[in-house]
């Protein structure tokens, strides 16, 4: 982004880049405050840590934001109109030390968690020149790759609790790139930006208008106001105008507006549903030659719908459809039992692509578990919460949310979060918030049961408390004190009874939008386990009962339970964090930790390496090793592809597929790899591709991984005709068909062509994923399959010597060095007690850690050294 910027900047120095009503930046201007700002950044903040930008939504921010990319630091932006309280739970959440703001906001008081150091934007915009010196003696761009979180966007978050969503240029780029082809945007254009730039609509604006050599608009909505920024519009000669469905309304009920929007050549309606009537009174107030552009699109993912709506378009139903899917998405609208809908009806949307957010951010470093995994593709999907609905022409409407997270002001919030603040007062004893559609809009009212009689002025302190901690758009429109919460059968709240009581006494009007899609409260860990548990073991789960393992849970089961926990979920769960000696009510206790949080504390501190599992996968055992060097070192697993892409690939894409996870990662810096059983050969081969790349791999660890080929099939396929049918009659006897299928699906079976063509025609059906037998089936396949491939790779391509260290640790049953001199110029071997699979137990893996542990560290500190141990 910073390239681009530079050749705009180079092109366009003297014309304006950035305008408020107090004035305006050339670009010229804002590079030289750019390059001013990021010495500062560089001085004071630690590489690669966060930088919050606390500012007004004015003609500076662009540079604060330019400063951090080219200082290589994150920048966390923030609603200078959020309340302290909100703003120092973001700048903890987000891991940031130093905060770019205002002098005026230091001398005012600003609160600030204790300790946030402050560095004020005023001293690189004092005394900018007029005109740039060349660009010859212009810094060079950011070293930050583009698939980096270079951004980091708040939204409401379900536990409570402001949720931060890392965000790369690569991604911010890609949306960018889309609307500019997509308006035509020109230097001569000006870019009216309402949005917040803490938000992604806020984001993308900057670079729409500062990559074109256009010039970039900030107005503050709630500073200057309506009747202001109407004028303005007139006044400066707007000619794009991005902002959401509300404001659109606001501005129709303004007295002869038509004149002053004669200058809008394109609008952009995003961040909620446009509707009919929306359309119609727009059509009534912008010039013919005025198009008007249609989007949908999330924080997770900034682009997935867009269109121009025709201007003779009417439409049948309440809303304008949000759009057609975009290039690089796609879209799936999909039922409570994942199967995908009839045109016309309501579905779930699923997005599936390579251009969304990285993940969850949280305490200065990027954590997965925001994106589901497609089996047959190697790019995320994102379940938005939206319901939509599919016409015979492809358009996508948007009906509404699945669940308690709505659109207010084209914001979205968790109603969670709104009733978390209630609960922080002493005085309620509970509290509830449901959403009624209202002319158009999402309401909020909030419900609450006080401890005691308290005196009437109760309503005006929760406001006051409500104003202090939430953002205006997330306070509700009116307030009700109760006895008591109605409750549903099943003791959950009873939004309907809530709805109707408000409905009866709100003084708030219900327009023409239908209710919001019914409510789906989030189920309690406790219940959710308890299904999960009867899915893996087929009997109900006793909260005070024995722990998986005594209940007759084995390895290949706790996977399964913790696939359930997943689907259950709706999240990515760490296996690490589960074992067989957990009774349910621990399970619970676990899943609780991570639904709060979404992957364990960040130990960024540690030193840490990439390990590839075996054929099976990251089992309990080798999870179980991983916890055990979790003191003193991170190990980060890497997983093989789906079954899908194993049936149609082979080494090379797994190869690729781990490259990604680990670039992903850790896009940048030294590489510590490390590859248990066959992933070590996995991992070789990850080592010599990197190494092509330019990247530096510290050493690889190898963990009793034979370099030779072998072939270990099922017993059964080595066993004489009479034995293999009798075996296979007893199975069938005991009804144990997983365990027959395997026995049936031997290696020269599966991978032969004719299997192969088998297993792909297969998998282009649609099967019940979720059951024990398809679960079980599916991780044997992936394991024949990893093995298959490794086999053919072993065979055919000739060893490369690598310059890296490489340490073996040889178990009591392996060869001498099983084949690794071939492999490396500095090999050294460290004997572990066990067998392969032994030396992973708990009483044989001491030692094992110990020397894992000190190899690790000595890796992190000094490569060479290793090669000398």
């Amino acid at each position: 982004m910073l390239d681009l910027f530079q050749s705009a900047a180079e092109e366009f120095e003297d014309r304006v880049a950035c305008e408020d009503l107090a004035g305006h930046l050339t670009y010229a201007q804002v590079w030289a405050a750019c390059r001013r700002l990021s010495h500062r950044i560089d001085a004071s903040v630690p590489a690669g840590q966060p930088v919050g930008i606390l500012l007004p939504n004015e003609a500076a921010y662009p540079v604060a934001i330019l400063a951090c990319l080219a200082s290589s630091r994150p920048c966390v932006m923030i609603d200078r109109q959020h309340p302290a309280e909100r703003v120092a739970a973001i700048v903890r959440d987000a891991g940031v030390a130093t905060v770019i703001l205002r002098r005026s906001e230091i001398k005012g008081g600003l609160l600030l968690p204790a300790g946030i150091r402050t560095i004020v934007i005023d001293d690189a915009l004092e005394g900018l020149p007029a005109a740039e010196q060349p660009l010859a003696e212009w810094p060079s761009a950011s070293s930050t790759p583009p698939g980096a979180a270079s951004f980091i966007v708040y939204t409401s978050g379900s536990t409570g609790q402001p949720k931060g969503i890392a965000i790369s240029q690569r991604t911010i780029l890609n949306r960018v790139g889309q609307l500019i082809n997509a308006v035509h945007f020109r230097p001569d254009d000006k870019l009216l930006s309402l949005a917040s730039p803490s938000t992604i609509a806020g984001l993308q604006h900057i670079f729409e208008a500062l990559l074109t050599g256009a010039a970039l608009v900030k107005l503050d909505l709630q500073r200057t106001g309506l009747g202001r920024v109407v004028q303005a519009i007139g006044e400066m000669g707007i000619t794009m105008m991005f902002t959401t469905p509300a404001v659109w309304r606001s501005v129709a009920r303004i007295d002869k507006v038509a004149p002053a929007l004669a200058s809008l050549r394109c609008v952009h309606s995003s961040g909620d549903a446009l509707l009919a009537v929306d359309l119609e009174q727009l059509r009534g107030l912008l010039s013919k030659d005025c198009h008007v552009l249609s989007s949908y699109g999330a924080t997770e993912a900034p682009a997935i719908l867009q269109w121009f709506v025709p201007p003779k378009f009417r439409t049948d139903g309440p809303r304008v459809p949000a759009g057609y899917p975009l290039p690089g998405f796609t879209v799936a609208l999909l039922d409570d039992a994942g199967k995908a809908v009839q045109q016309g009806e309501p579905g779930e949307l699923f997005v599936r692509s390579s251009w969304m957010s990285l993940g969850l951010w949280r305490g200065g470093a990027v954590h997965p578990g925001l994106f589901q995994q497609d089996m047959n593709n190697l790019e995320p999907v994102y379940r938005t919460g939206d319901i939509a609905s599919r016409g015979p022409d492809g358009l996508v409407a948007m009906l509404g949310r699945k669940d308690r997270q709505i659109k207010v002001l084209g914001n979205r919030v968790e109603l969670a979060e709104i009733e978390t603040a209630l609960r922080l007062l002493p005085e309620v004893a509970d509290a509830a918030v449901v959403a009624r559609a209202t002319v158009g809009e999402s309401t909020l009212f909030a419900f609450v049961v006080l401890r005691e009689a308290v005196s009437s002025s109760v309503a005006v302190s929760i406001r006051k408390h409500l104003k202090e901690r939430l953002p205006a758009y997330m306070e509700p429109s009116e307030l009700f004190v109760l006895d008591e919460l109605p409750l549903l059968p099943g003791r959950k709240v009873d939004e309907e009874a809530l709805l109707a009581h408000a409905a009866q006494r709100s003084t708030v009007k219900s327009g023409p939008l239908p209710p919001p899609a019914s409510a789906h409260p989030t189920p309690r860990s406790t219940d959710i386990v308890g299904e999960a548990w009867r899915l893996a073991l087929g009997r109900p789960a006793l909260q005070d009962g024995p722990s998986f393992d005594e209940a007759g849970g084995d390895s290949l089961r706790l996977l399964l339970l913790v696939l359930h926990l997943e689907r259950l979920c709706g999240r990515s769960l760490p296996l690490d964090q589960f074992h067989a000696g957990l009774k349910p009510v621990e399970f619970a206790q676990v899943l609780d930790r991570l639904r709060e949080r979404p992957s364990p504390v960040s130990q960024d501190a540690l030193p840490m390496v990439f390990l590839v599992p075996g054929k099976w996968g990251d089992t309990p055992l080798l999870a179980r090793f991983r916890m055990a060097c979790a003191k003193s070192i991170r190990v980060v697993p890497t997983s093989y592809p789906d079954l899908g892409c194993l049936a149609r690939g082979g080494h090379e894409d797994i190869v690729a597929h781990l490259v990604a996870q680990i670039e992903q990662f850790a896009p940048d810096g030294a590489i510590l790899l490390a590859g248990y059983s066959l992933g070590g050969d996995f991992a070789y081969a990850v080592a010599d591709q990197l190494s092509k790349r330019g990247r530096r791999i510290s050493a690889l660890l190898v963990l009793d991984t034979d370099a030779e080929h072998y072939n270990s099939g099922p017993p059964l396929e080595r066993r004489g005709f009479v034995k293999r049918f009798s075996t296979l009659c007893r199975l069938a006897g005991n009804r144990d068909w997983g365990t027959m299928a395997e026995a049936i699906l031997t290696p020269s079976l599966v991978t032969g062509p004719m299997g192969l063509h088998a297993l792909r025609f297969l998998l282009s059906f649609r099967f019940p994923a979720n059951s024990h037998f398809m679960f079980r089936l599916s991780w044997h396949l992936q394991s024949m399959l990893v093995q298959f491939h490794r086999g053919a790779w072993i065979r055919h391509a000739p060893p490369t010597r690598l310059s890296v260290p490489v340490l073996l640790f040889r178990s009591e049953e392996g060869g001498v060095d099983l084949g690794w001199h071939a492999r490396t110029e500095k090999l050294t071997i460290v004997p572990v007690p066990g067998n392969h699979v032994s030396m992973l137990d708990r009483e044989n893996s001491e030692v094992l850690v110990a020397e894992f542990n000190r190899a690790v560290h000595i890796a992190s500190g000094q490569g060479a050294a290793l090669s000398e141990g």
